[in-house]
């Protein structure tokens, strides 16, 4: 069996599979039990040193321990080159209410008034300082000039900016053949419309690799993409009718209701911000 098959399986899942040490279960993070089992499984066992690991939206640090244990673990890749570079604004504005009452209070931590969460990852982090690179600032303030990207963690397009600087920058580092891109909030019913299609419109060069129930799902990019195929997946280049056709495509690829129903709610949100728009 290769280990494309044996993802599809998800091998995280079994008892025999435990990351542990350093406290890493105890960092607040967003991402559920199953997602963090995930990335650090493939950072242990799929990662081979061919390209760098990309975590796109650290917020706490949570993604990224996962990440960094996993590389930790890992007996292919050179742990001197081979790294886990990290991004994030690590700033909620301090009116954020939801985020502030919803995760900061209910994980009984201090919200600092200046909304700087910087030291909460480098504490969170430190254990694995020597495989983090850490990048505090706007997704667009930054190039990938780092090389190739085997494995990358996006959890950050949350806006048609961040969207389309993923695609021009990141996207552009894909190893064909090679590199797993997972995008976390594919399967969330807020999310913007994005993630799905995005990855309808590039249908041709990524296979569905597998998905984590809620949230993140998992694909394999297969065929190389070019500057011109990557410029039309630009957000301002697909018309609005194109963008629905391509979620109602999406909608056709899932066959459990709850995964339906996120697709849907998604065109739903889609539709109504762009009535909203334009009557603005």
């Amino acid at each position: 069996m290769n280990i494309i098959e044996l993802i599809k399986q998800k091998p995280w899942l079994s008892e025999r599979f435990k990351p542990v040490g350093n406290s890493i279960w105890h960092v607040p993070t967003m991402i559920t039990k199953e997602e963090k089992l995930m990335l650090a499984w493939l950072a242990e066992n799929y990662v081979e040193g061919a390209g760098q690991v990309v975590d796109l939206g650290s917020f706490l640090g949570g993604s990224s321990v996962f990440l960094a244990h996993g590389l930790n673990q890992n007996k292919k890749v050179n742990k001197i080159s081979t790294k886990v570079h990290c991004y994030d604004v690590f700033f909620i504005p301090p009116r954020d209410v939801h985020v502030i009452d919803y995760f900061f209070s209910k994980n009984n931590l201090v919200f600092p008034s200046d909304g700087n969460i910087l030291p909460f990852f480098e504490k969170a982090t430190k254990p694995y300082q020597n495989f983090i690179v850490t990048n505090k600032g706007r997704i667009e303030e930054f190039e990938a000039n780092f090389g190739d990207i085997e494995l990358l963690f996006v959890d950050l397009m949350k806006s048609p900016v961040s969207y389309n600087h993923v695609v021009k920058e990141f996207f552009t580092a894909l190893i064909p053949g090679k590199s797993l891109v997972i995008l976390q909030d594919y399967l969330y019913k807020n999310s913007g419309a994005w993630h799905a299609i995005l990855m309808e419109k590039l249908s041709d060069h990524f296979e569905y690799i597998v998905d984590t129930q809620v949230n993140s799902v998992v694909f394999l990019h297969t065929k190389a993409l070019s500057k011109e195929i990557l410029e039309s997946c630009l957000w301002e280049n697909i018309s609005f009718d194109e963008k629905v056709a391509l979620m109602e495509k999406a909608k056709k690829r899932w066959n459990l209701i709850p995964h339906i129903e996120i697709i849907e709610n998604q065109l739903t949100l889609l539709k109504t911000k762009t009535k909203t728009k334009a009557i603005q």
